[in-house]
């Protein structure tokens, strides 16, 4: 019996480990309560439509040219302007395989989404770069500009960073630099290259909205992404 009783514990012990975890699991819901992996730690994580938000600008109200230390716990609000934070999104992506989906919207309406398969953000002693990142399906968006800055270290005080005001995976400088300037004023109908940009998305002018969300790839088929 002892050893029946042992059997069970651990069986349930595995199986809870290794399950599914249900972050953002209310389709409706703007935030959860998630505990993060490998650890006892539980935060407060922005959502949107069952993905976990990682990044958002929609409104400009919040500043992006923040030190090391903001990026990596994280900054700005949970219902508007906002950064998960570096090293938990990198606890999250490396536990178990997580999709990122990035959508953009700029100032004359045009929309665009880039969804990845996989995404991997390493350790602070790897600078948090994203270590591995899918092949990317593109809706609306002509070039996976995104995918450009896989593999490069995440930067806040190099030429780049202090050049576009803001903190990123820098590579020469940008194909995407979606963490610069919010647009107000005329810079929103013409290219602004300081401004949150997607490269030749619609003449480069900025963006009004970008979101970067992430998912546990084996989450429920009616979280995913609709394409």
């Amino acid at each position: 019996m002892l050893n029946l009783h042992f059997l069970l514990f651990t069986f349930h012990l595995v199986f809870s480990v290794n399950a599914t975890p249900n972050y953002c699991e209310k389709l409706d819901a703007n935030t959860d309560v998630i505990t993060l992996p490998h650890t006892n730690q539980h935060i407060t994580v922005a959502c949107s439509r069952g993905w976990i938000v990682l990044q958002r600008r929609i409104n400009g109200f919040v500043n992006f040219q923040r030190n090391w230390d903001d990026y990596k716990w994280g900054f700005g609000e949970l219902y508007g302007d906002y950064w998960l934070g570096l090293e938990k999104a990198h606890r999250l992506t490396s536990s178990r395989q997580f999709h990122l989906k990035i959508e953009i919207e700029n100032w004359k309406g045009k929309k665009g989404e880039a969804y990845y398969p996989v995404i991997v953000i390493g350790s602070e002693n790897e600078k948090y770069r994203i270590t591995q990142l899918g092949v990317a399906r593109l809706y609306g968006i002509s070039s996976d500009n995104f995918g450009q800055h896989a593999h490069t270290e995440f930067q806040v005080d190099t030429p780049c960073a202090k050049m576009l005001f803001a903190g990123w995976w820098w590579r020469n400088c940008y194909s995407t630099n979606l963490n610069s300037l919010y647009a107000f004023g005329d810079d929103r109908l013409r290219p602004c290259p300081k401004c949150i940009n997607w490269l030749g998305f619609y003449s480069e002018v900025p963006l009004k909205y970008v979101q970067m969300t992430i998912q546990v790839a084996d989450a429920d088929a009616g979280r995913r992404s609709k394409h």
